[in-house]
């Protein structure tokens, strides 16, 4: 997506969101979309259409679309800007155009609009936003119509950047600001803007869109063009999000810290970071047993190994009485319970070794809350044990940039925070994996972020999650 002529395919994500439907409903592999009937919706169906001018459009749904976004997004700064940045809000001068890869007349900026197939933009020297309208309707009819106005939000992001200053010369930089500023305008249409009324469901959404828009794993912070890891991506959506504008303002700058990473070997790169299936389960049981018993014992408690044991079947058993979810922890034996074909198998071959990681991590962060006594339950203990798992992930990345191993003897692998984010999106709203509590992903995600950014540059701070 974005500066001026970098694009997207849609490929990588919609095998991911296939992932989505695998955990959310312990189905078989499947190669259905998830239909736009229940995806990102977020839209007021009676809200008048806008009279913002499109430059080449058809008349058809998306540049309508379009119109409403931009509409909503310039409304919405036009009464920020002045308070937030300290300036005037100026519109764009140069206008919103709208074509198809196979015309003939030429587009701004760019010149061949097949130049500029599969793209969205803003062009700083015309100051002007294009996108080619087949791209976004694709991204319509499989991800639902709020994935436009999630584009376009990112895009009037570069703009933003345009009249107050860039905060850095990295690409990625400018990239995950916009990111920032993107999750500003998101956080406005959860309260209602005139098209759009966002739900806490849609927000899972807008995740899975960011996870579309991600830098395939291997590639380098560093690099011209780099837009970021998914990890960042989600990361600066939810600060934005979260803390609004002057968040994006300030902790946006070439000594941010991001996760997009080479590979660590010829070896990893080769095998995409994943390890063997069938060693993950030891990886996680390692890995989770010596992170706890190192950072509880600076709290001098004492941390008992928790095993693992992988079961066949949707269902196993807890001190003589049946479970419901696919992995939980067993207190009467110390034992982390997860099953294999049902939802170890699928996570790892949809999303990643480290998913499975992620989802084991869950189960030994309850183990380390009861050995701190806290009584925390429901909603707010989850909370709490991903977060844990945050603290994990952030320290294992410290170690690995620093070109340390784990304690356990392991480093992590590029994508492996991507991983993590998409599991944590693919269990869904329902309670087969584990018992989610009615927690959103969007929070769940939020969770996990404020674990590792807690710990991935001074190591573990589990008081961070505990509060």
């Amino acid at each position: 997506m974005p500066s001026s002529t970098s694009r997207r395919s849609v490929r990588a994500a919609l095998v991911a969101l296939i992932g989505v439907v695998v955990l959310a409903v312990g189905a078989a592999c499947t190669t259905t979309v998830v239909g736009q009937a229940s995806y990102a919706n977020g839209i007021k169906k009676t809200a008048p259409q806008s009279n913002l001018e499109i430059k080449g459009s058809d008349g058809g749904k998306i540049d309508k679309l379009v119109a409403n976004s931009l509409s909503d997004i310039f409304a919405y700064w036009k009464g920020k800007f002045e308070k937030d940045f300290g300036k005037k809000w100026k519109p764009i001068s140069g206008g919103i155009y709208s074509y198809t890869p196979d015309q003939s007349e030429k587009i701004p900026c760019i010149g061949s609009a097949k130049s500029g197939a599969d793209n969205a933009y803003y062009c700083p020297s015309g100051d002007l936003i294009a996108y080619d309208r087949d791209f976004l309707k694709k991204l319509a009819d499989q991800y639902g119509d709020f994935i436009v106005p999630l584009i376009l939000a990112h895009e009037y992001g570069h703009a933003i950047q345009d009249e107050i200053g860039d905060t850095g010369n990295k690409s990625i930089v400018v990239e995950t600001q916009a990111d920032c500023y993107a999750g500003v305008f998101v956080n406005a249409a959860t309260k209602g803007t005139p098209h759009f009324s966002v739900t806490t469901k849609d927000l899972d959404s807008v995740l899975a869109g960011y996870l579309l828009f991600r830098d395939e794993p291997g590639g380098s912070a560093s690099q011209a063009g780099s837009h970021g890891s998914g990890f960042d991506r989600v990361s600066a959506f939810q600060e934005g999000y979260v803390d609004g504008t002057q968040a994006c303002l300030k902790n946006f700058n070439d000594k941010r810290t991001f996760t997009e990473t080479p590979y660590t070997s010829p070896n990893d790169a080769a095998n995409k970071g994943n390890a063997p299936y069938s060693s993950i389960g030891g990886i996680g049981t390692d890995e989770f047993n010596l992170y706890f018993d190192e950072v509880l014992s600076k709290k001098n408690k004492k941390w008992n190994e928790i095993k693992s044991k992988q079961f066949d079947g949707n269902s196993a058993s807890c001190d003589g009485k049946k479970q419901k979810q696919l992995i939980f922890l067993c207190t009467s034996d110390d034992t982390v319970y997860y099953a294999g074909t049902d939802l170890a198998k699928k996570a790892y071959e949809n999303f990643g070794d480290y998913a499975v990681v992620q989802l084991m991590g869950i189960e030994y962060a309850d183990a380390a809350l009861n050995v701190l006594g806290n009584k925390a339950k429901g909603k707010d203990r989850l909370t709490k044990q991903i977060c844990l798992t945050g603290t994990y992930a952030g320290d294992a990345f410290r170690r690995t940039a620093e070109g340390q191993a784990t304690l356990a003897g392991n480093t992590l692998s590029a994508g492996d925070l991507d991983e993590a984010v998409a599991v944590l999106l693919g269990i869904g709203s329902s309670n087969v994996v584990l018992d989610t509590h009615e927690m959103t992903a969007f929070d769940r995600i939020n969770a996990f972020r404020k674990g590792v950014l807690s710990s991935i540059n001074t190591g573990p701070d589990i008081d961070s999650c505990l509060k």
